[in-house]
């Protein structure tokens, strides 16, 4: 769980370990959720629509390619919870920086990004914050993954201890995890 508290002190932002803590300190925080739909057992997944009120953000990273996306589910999540959808460049390489950021109408202040990104992505507001972003090459990505995320790879093949096939597992289980998430009209 990640997020900036406006106006608390190092011991309060330790004692965040539950969604009920995170809900506890919702009036003074900024609480995003990163990268939820990537392929790491930390990653929150559909958690976030079990707690459609806690969150004031998605994350949009720039980990992905034009065929390899977990965004698109981030996107969607943003969308059916009303929230923005931000993107970052979360540089582990310096010419990664500028990749991904995101345009906010605030006042030029912290206080004044996160008021604005507290607010709800409906009606006037629904273009508060626009998230530009470029995919990564699939070398880069790839180069990426080992290099920077053994765990998400790790993950990947040997999921819930055992060998990832990639032959007939890949499409199920693409279907699976798409199929957990619907979005329904208003």
């Amino acid at each position: 769980m990640r997020g900036r508290l406006k106006s608390s002190t190092p011991q309060e932002a330790a004692n965040i370990k539950s969604f009920e803590d995170l809900y506890a300190v919702k009036d003074h925080a900024l609480i995003g959720a990163p990268h939820p739909f990537f392929v790491l057992p930390s990653c929150l997944g559909n958690t976030v629509f079990k707690h459609p009120k806690l969150f004031d953000f998605m994350e949009h990273s720039h980990f992905y390619t034009k065929t390899i996306n977990f965004n698109r589910k981030a996107a969607l999540a943003a969308e059916r919870l009303q929230v923005p959808l931000v993107a970052n460049s979360d540089i582990h390489s310096l010419s990664w920086f500028g990749k991904d950021y995101t345009m906010i109408d605030a006042v030029p202040t912290v206080d004044g990004i996160i008021d604005a990104l507290k607010k709800k992505a409906i009606g006037k507001n629904k273009n508060i914050a626009t998230a530009f972003s470029t995919p990564h090459s699939f070398s880069t990505f790839l180069k990426t993954g080992i290099l920077f995320a053994p765990k998400a790879l790790h993950y990947f093949l040997f999921q819930h201890g055992k060998p990832y096939n990639f032959i007939t597992e890949r499409e199920g289980t693409t279907s699976k995890s798409e199929s957990n998430v619907t979005i329904e009209s208003p």
